[in-house]
């Protein structure tokens, strides 16, 4: 995706700009790097300290969020980490850490479970992870590490495994399973287990609350460390899903989270076999919701791609036009009106961008997906009522095309 201009590095502790750096925190070795939300000129800012990321991004809640890199530093003792357990609610943290220092992530509030590095083996994580009221997320890759969770009877909640790539070996209740490329399994925290990773494993998993998963799925504790194989059109679905979810600020508020929960579950549930009615609500429901966004995200990844089209977005998703058709018609909408609206609200946010002043108008529409600079114009005033003339005009930008 065509970015407006490259991203300002402000250097490490001088905080020249009105941005809130949390900043990357290097303590015993452990380097963590966290989304947070600022607002800037109207458009909502993620900034993923100490990444290179730079573009547009559609959030959950359909605002236009824009990704930038930063790189402040800061030195933080190993007793100030109080602040990160709280923080991880409100925004994901990238967490990379090598070697012993992995151990310390459990107490230290990071994680839910302990991790131990395996004998003979140079270890290490390298995870998104976000805690929310009643959701948890986690995506990333682990190495030479064993898991270790130990029962916890205050707690009930469910996590499901998803196994992306790799070999994870799941020993519990006396008994040893091995998850391969694509595989993925249901754990309750209730329970004890380990997972031991002796090769990288890039996986996800979703920790949901008990009541909200058990509802659907009848009999539920007989699914637990049961493995659940690859290709189930469902595992892809709630992969993708969950991947989108790990840094969109609209699961701050209440009523998204829960929509999203509901979601998830829906997926799960047809993933561990569930009929009849509850797969009815789940297709209805979480499979449409999780379908529809992987769409949108597609169309956000080529949104300034010429060659974007219905028949590629289908093909890419293993789906096919008349079925991504009918999804658009849930919203009342169109893949055509989508494209158009996202493209537009691009050229909007770049007309705004004081980084993108010296831009001329017909740039900004060929950076925006547009190849007719009429068409832009013409629905571009039809949209916002005004021209993108006047858009910068009133930014105090330059007007020429």
């Amino acid at each position: 995706m065509t970015a407006a201009a490259p991203a300002t590095r402000p250097r490490a502790r001088r905080r020249e700009t009105s941005i809130r750096v949390f900043g990357i925190v290097r303590s015993a070795g452990i380097a963590i790097a966290a989304f947070i939300a600022q607002e800037d000129a109207g458009i909502p800012l993620l900034i993923r300290v100490g990444l290179g990321w730079t573009g547009l991004r559609l959030g959950l809640d359909g605002t236009l969020r824009r990704l930038l890199a930063s790189t402040a530093d800061e030195q933080m003792p190993a007793a100030d980490w109080g602040w990160l357990g709280s923080m991880i609610q409100h925004a994901a943290a990238i967490v990379r850490v090598r070697g012993r220092d992995v151990q310390s992530l459990h107490k230290r509030g990071v994680t839910w479970v302990s991790f131990v590095p395996m004998p003979d083996r140079v270890g290490g994580i390298d995870f998104a992870i976000r805690k929310l009221p009643g959701l948890g997320l986690l995506s990333g890759t682990v190495e030479g590490i064993r898991h270790e969770h130990r029962r916890e009877d205050n707690d009930d909640d469910f996590s499901f495994h998803l196994n992306l790539r790799g070999r994870s070996i799941v020993a519990a209740l006396g008994q040893e399973t091995i998850l391969h490329d694509g595989d993925a399994m249901l754990l309750s925290y209730p329970e004890s287990r380990t997972i031991t990773r002796p090769e990288p494993v890039f996986h996800r998993v979703l920790r949901l609350p008990r009541a909200a998963l058990a509802q659907l799925v009848p009999n539920i504790d007989n699914a637990i460390l049961q493995p659940v194989p690859r290709g189930i059109g469902a595992l892809s679905l709630l992969s993708n899903y969950a991947g989108v979810l790990m840094d969109d600020p609209a699961l701050e508020t209440p009523q998204t989270r829960q929509l999203v929960v509901s979601h998830l579950c829906d997926l799960i549930a047809v993933a561990l076999g569930a009929t009849g009615e509850t797969a009815a609500i789940a297709e209805r429901r979480g499979i449409r919701a999780a379908g529809l966004r992987a769409i949108k995200s597609d169309i956000e990844a080529h949104l300034t791609d010429p060659e974007l089209s219905p028949a590629a977005v289908a093909k890419r998703q293993r789906i096919s036009e008349s079925y991504m058709r009918k999804l658009f018609e849930h919203e009342e909408t169109s893949f055509t009106d989508f494209v158009l609206r996202r493209r537009l609200a691009k050229a909007h946010g770049l007309l705004a961008d004081p980084k993108s002043a010296n831009w001329n108008i017909a740039s900004i529409a060929f950076a925006s997906g547009f190849a007719d600079l009429s068409y832009f114009n013409r629905t571009f005033k039809r949209l916002y009522g005004g021209t993108p003339s006047d858009v910068r005009s009133a930014k105090g930008g330059d007007t020429d095309l």
